[in-house]
Parts: C-alpha cells; sequence; structure tokens
C-alpha cells in the first residue's frame, strides 16, 4: 500500500538507488530548516512543491537533514558576538556561562524572519529532561527580542550545550506549562521575577519557548 508523506517546508530531494539494480532507493530531504523526513516505499507527496515521486520498495529510514545554513549574519552587539565565536570555536569549553556570573548558556542558531540569513545567540541554559526553555525576556523591556520573531516565523533551530549542536524545534508554552518552566527559568537566573515584573508595566507577558530535540 501506498504511504504519503506530507512535507509542509520546501525541501530539495534527492532520489538515488540503494542496492544493486535499483530495487530499492532513498530519499534524502535536505531541508532549509533542519528537521527530518521520514520515508519508505510507496509515493511521497512534496506539498510545498507540488509534485509527486514514485519511490521503489525500500525498507523504513529515517533521514537526517542538514543543518541551518546560509550567510551568517554576526549580532551587532560585540559581547555576544564575541562570545558566540569563543563558544563554538571551544566546543563550549570556553564562553559558556554568562559574562562572569558562572551561570551557563546555551548558543541558539536561527533563521532570521526578515533577512533570511542565520542568526545566532546565547542564551540562559534552563534545561529539563533534554528540552530547553528560551525566555524572551530582553530584560523586561516593553516589547519582544528581536530573536522572538525569527522563531515565530520559523520553529527549526539549532542548540548547542556542550561539544556539538543538534537540531530542535520550539514551540511556545502558556498555562501551566508555563508556570512549571518559568519556575525552572528563575531557579536558573533569578533576575527573570524582576523582569517580569518590569514587563508586566507595560502589559507584556515574557514569551517562554520550550525547545525540543528532533
Amino acid at each position: 500500500m501506498a504511504r504519503v508523506l506530507a512535507v509542509r517546508r520546501q525541501v530539495d530531494v534527492l532520489v538515488e538507488p540503494v542496492g544493486d539494480l535499483g530495487h530499492a532507493t532513498r530519499i534524502a530531504g535536505q531541508d532549509r530548516q533542519g528537521g527530518a523526513v521520514e520515508v519508505g516505499s510507496g509515493q511521497v507527496e512534496m506539498e510545498d512543491i507540488g509534485h509527486t515521486l514514485t519511490v521503489l520498495p525500500a525498507r523504513r529510514r529515517t533521514i537526517t537533514c542538514m543543518p541551518i545554513e546560509g550567510e551568517y549574519e554576526p549580532s551587532q552587539l560585540d559581547w555576544v558576538r564575541e562570545q558566540v565565536e569563543a563558544y563554538e570555536a571551544s566546543g563550549g569549553t570556553e564562553a559558556n556561562t554568562l559574562r562572569d556570573t558562572g551561570i551557563p548558556v546555551i548558543i541558539v542558531t536561527m533563521r532570521g524572519a526578515s533577512s533570511g540569513k542565520v542568526r545566532k545567540i546565547a542564551l540562559m541554559r534552563v534545561e529539563h529532561d533534554g528540552a530547553y526553555a528560551l525566555v524572551a525576556s530582553y530584560g523586561g523591556a516593553p516589547k519582544h527580542p528581536a530573536w522572538y520573531a525569527n522563531l515565530v516565523a520559523d520553529p527549526n533551530v539549532m542548540i548547542q550545550d556542550g561539544p556539538e549542536p543538534h537540531d530542535y524545534r520550539v514551540r511556545e508554552v502558556t498555562g501551566d506549562e508555563r508556570a512549571e518552566w518559568w519556575e525552572r527559568a528563575v531557579a536558573v537566573y533569578s533576575p527573570y521575577a524582576e523582569y517580569e515584573v518590569s514587563a508586566a508595566e507595560h502589559d507584556r507577558v515574557i514569551p517562554v519557548l520550550v525547545a525540543e530535540r528532533v
């Protein structure tokens, strides 16, 4: 029976023979945002591209897509740019805390909502069971940080917490789930509590997004 896989992001698809006489094929999806394309036998419908590829019988497998690639636009803030560079160059052994606080950070790679360029930032490391909270506090300012709009536009990110980055997908949490993650965030970085009060004075609720491994 044919199986249909709906891919809702634009991908470049490569079909190549596997084994003798082309009795099996595989599909490798190269996703500009990063992710995974699960393939098998039957038909694979590429919704965004608008054409269908017929696949010969093949063992079901998961193909991990390429990381976020493209032109990198570093932060205009010197200390952010330098921290990202030092963290990545050292495999997370250097520049891995918020300045001299000793509080660990992670590096988040995303795509700019307007420019389409690769952007990178350091955020507080708020981790639980392999997932991370990305707190868009902006120091309690009246508006959200620019990177929040990036993640709303494209929830696919890469997070580096140590030697290598990995693919994650983010979602904004609300209600009890947000309250749980907010408590974890404040436990890591207590000034978040003050930022929440400041943001509320401007009728802003600080967004909390959870990044989960894909």
